[in-house]
């Protein structure tokens, strides 16, 4: 890239709308290639980058007593009338609960469930489906009327989590056959036992587990781990008789039931390595691994990949990213949300947010928000219109760096800061 030098300024001639955070680059180059600094950063559609909008809190009153909020969930019913109904579902502490306002008020559906397990919720036939990675707790079900849960009917396997495809409910996390999938009958989430539900064992033995599961692209996808790893797609499940099985790729084990979201068309997943496409697995196959992350490798090999099993991952359309809430090294909790662009391919800094869940919620004006659950008992909204985060309205600062630029002719460096980057390329980065 040409600089031009005069004597108190530098004029950068590249689009800054192509480069991002990158931990494994040189801090010196003859150009603009990276970032070094990219804090509290969120991307648009349009490859523009500005400030994050700041944390508001839901809820003046933490639920359950302070405790986590191990899952949210947008849950959506279309009734017989024509008027659609959204319920926001949160598991928190020991209770299921749901709000109609968007958790500022949330109602208590059931209590006395085991503590700290990862929860998840579907919807399949107008029911919600509670599910958790507890032995002790069994699925729940709620048809966005009653006053509680109930126990799912139908003699259901005591599955961790489950998703619809193709007029079933698809459900694994069966601590007794971890590599078992089950699928119910035909339309119908209480139908475990009739002549249409049934299950398929996949690699049992193997010295892994089911994972994860996603739809995309009319197929079901089953990611196994957390040890070997193999990916699994199951096609034409409309009929079972029909149904077939392929292994995808094996050596990339999935780690986390809520690591992964679909991006396009493409899947993006959490392995120990970091962060993969399915679109790069399936081109390169087994023969190499290749992560999105590797740009911000060091990121990720210093993060505590013992709790990566804890992970969230959701596609923030709205902000252009996909983002993942994970835990630091030396931290016990999510206390960052690392940023990710894939209209641009590149990264910014995590930011400095606790998040023990994610979700993508849909608002009264049909945008799709971002939604995190925290470990106080409070459902928050993501770049929201203020520049401070709740609980305590405090400030951040929004101070980019990138690498150094050496000028070779008069053997100086120099790195743009922020103001200079801002009267120089202001058409590129916008503050919301």
């Amino acid at each position: 890239m040409p600089v031009m030098v005069n004597e108190n300024q530098a004029t950068f001639r590249n689009d800054l709308s192509t480069i991002g955070r990158s931990t494994e680059m040189p801090p010196v180059a003859d150009s603009l290639t990276h970032f070094t600094r990219l804090p509290n950063t969120i991307f648009r559609p349009t490859k523009a980058i500005r400030k994050r909008g700041g944390r508001t809190r839901k809820n003046s009153s933490a639920l359950d007593s302070g405790e986590t909020v191990h899952t949210l969930f947008q849950a959506w019913q279309m009734g017989t009338g024509g008027v659609d109904v959204q319920r926001l579902m949160s598991y928190v502490g020991t209770k299921i609960y749901f709000s109609e306002d968007y958790g500022v008020t949330n109602t208590s559906l059931k209590t006395g469930l085991d503590d700290d397990k990862i929860g998840w919720f579907s919807v399949f036939d107008d029911i919600v489906i509670w599910s958790s990675t507890s032995t002790n707790d069994v699925p729940q079900s709620w048809d966005f009327v009653s006053a509680s849960t109930s126990d799912l009917a139908g003699s259901p396997p005591n599955f961790s989590a489950a998703i619809p495809h193709q007029n079933r409910l698809w459900a694994w996390g069966d601590a007794s056959l971890p590599s078992r999938l089950y699928y119910s009958g035909t339309g119908d989430p209480e139908d475990w036992s009739g002549g249409g539900a049934g299950s398929i064992d996949l690699d049992p033995n193997d010295g892994d587990r089911i994972i994860t599961c996603i739809e995309h692209l009319n197929d079901l996808w089953v990611f196994k781990g957390p040890n070997v790893g193999s990916i699994h797609r199951i096609r034409n499940a409309f009929s079972i008789s029909n149904l077939t099985r392929d292994v995808v790729s094996r050596g990339l084990p999935a780690v986390s039931v809520h690591g992964r979201t679909t991006v396009g068309t493409d899947i993006f997943f959490l392995t120990k390595g970091g962060i993969a496409s399915m679109a790069m697995t399936e081109r390169f196959g087994d023969i190499t691994e290749s992560f999105i992350s590797d740009t911000v490798k060091t990121l990720f090999q210093e993060s505590n990949q013992s709790r990566f099993f804890q992970a969230h991952m959701a596609h923030y359309a709205h902000g252009s990213a996909v983002v993942t809430a994970m835990t630091d090294g030396g931290f016990t909790t999510n206390n960052q949300i690392h940023i990710y662009d894939p209209v641009g391919s590149r990264w910014a800094d995590p930011w400095d947010l606790a998040a023990a869940s994610l979700a993508i919620v849909v608002d009264t004006s049909g945008v799709k928000r971002l939604y995190s659950g925290d470990y106080s008992g409070f459902i928050n909204l993501e770049d929201g219109a203020n520049r401070s985060d709740d609980p305590s309205n405090t400030a951040y600062t929004w101070r980019l760096r990138t690498n150094a630029i050496r000028f070779a002719a008069q053997s100086q460096m120099f790195t743009p800061d922020t103001e200079c980057i801002m009267q120089r390329i202001s058409s590129t980065i916008r503050p919301k």
